[in-house]
């Protein structure tokens, strides 16, 4: 772990806490490195990691941003919610019709969607490689 240099992308894989402890990974740049703790930049400030609870360590490497994620979910969000609307629509309709108006507002709101997904920031891809398991 000392041959990391200050700057790098790591995930820290620690060791629960006691005996119902959760797996924790913690996401940051390297600030520090010594023969007893590491410290990383997370998003909130430093963070002092004693090496005895690092289970495993790896470098992440970014390979790019992707919207699909982003895209996929709001179109699913949009055609949740205009399909509860054009059963609502539907229900409450006394005499329905055929015209197809209950598809259009669900074809609609998947379109919606599909543009508020566009809109947000892309996903970050990384790729990473392990550096260090404990023995």
């Amino acid at each position: 772990m000392r041959a990391l240099a200050p700057g790098t992308d790591v995930g820290v894989a620690l060791d629960p806490l006691g005996p119902r402890g959760n797996d924790e990974v913690r996401y940051g740049r390297v600030r520090d490195v010594t023969d007893s703790t590491l410290t990383i930049w997370e998003r909130h400030g430093a963070a002092v990691i004693p090496r005895d609870r690092i289970a495993r360590l790896a470098i992440r490497t970014a390979t790019g941003t992707s919207r699909a994620p982003n895209v996929i979910k709001w179109s699913l969000v949009g055609a949740a919610i205009t399909g509860v609307l054009a059963g609502m629509a539907g229900a409450i309709e006394e005499n329905p019709g055929d015209d197809g108006g209950k598809w259009l507002l669900v074809f609609g709101g998947v379109a919606a969607g599909a543009a508020i997904g566009s809109q947000q920031a892309p996903a970050e891809r990384v790729r990473e490689q392990v550096v260090y398991i404990r023995p």
